[in-house]
């Protein structure tokens, strides 16, 4: 304990007489150092694998419910008559008429799910803001310990919490233009990952 006291006053010390010039290039030259003696040991395959599947996922758009978008166009209704509603409430309002709009003729949304395999790397791009788990989930289903899992690509479709962010409520809890996915939609983006990862390493 008093090791680490000790340590801790030290480095606070150190940090103390230094400019934030000179702390930040001590910082930047340990990262550097680092990640060169890191390159070094680096080796290089001129033949990988070069591998790409994909799966159009067709998931089911959760509408508001009727109280939720009648509440929903009062509050845009009032602004419209020149009331000051600001904040998350007006989002909240915008977002859920929006999504009436876009999707109460056909409430499905497709996601291009994509894998790609680059010699023992492994990469997996959706088109959604995964809650954390889901990244992990994939991660820990795949083939190969080298994944990523990129977000945000060919568009966007909004929000996808765990079911327990769901059931929390809140602006990831409730249907919205933002976070319209059905609620196991992340569940299904982990199965079609890791199905994806699997055809590219099994049919070597």
């Amino acid at each position: 304990m008093e090791r680490k006291v000790t340590l801790h006053l030290m480095m606070r010390l150190i940090h103390e007489t230094e400019t934030n010039e000179a702390w930040m290039t001590r910082k930047c030259k340990i990262l550097v150092d680092e990640t060169m003696s890191l390159y070094k040991e680096v080796t290089f395959d001129d033949d990988p694998v070069l591998k790409h599947t994909y799966q159009d996922l067709k998931v089911a758009v959760h509408l508001p419910e009727p109280e939720q978008l009648i509440e929903g166009r009062e509050i845009l209704a009032r602004i419209d008559a020149g009331e000051n509603i600001r904040g998350m409430k007006m989002v909240m309002a915008f977002n859920t008429v929006y999504l009436q709009e876009a999707f109460s003729i056909n409430p499905v949304d497709i996601l291009p799910i994509h894998a790609v395999r680059i010699g023992e790397l492994a990469i997996v791009t959706q088109p959604c803001e995964l809650y954390c788990q889901f990244g992990l989930d994939i991660k820990q289903r795949s083939p190969v310990s080298s994944t990523m899992v990129v977000g945000l690509t060919e568009g966007y479709k909004g929000y996808v919490p765990t079911i327990y962010g769901v059931l929390g409520g809140g602006y990831t809890g409730v249907p919205i233009y933002h976070c319209r996915l059905e609620p196991y939609t992340g569940y299904k983006i982990v199965e079609s990952a890791s199905r994806l990862l699997y055809n590219l390493w099994l049919t070597d």
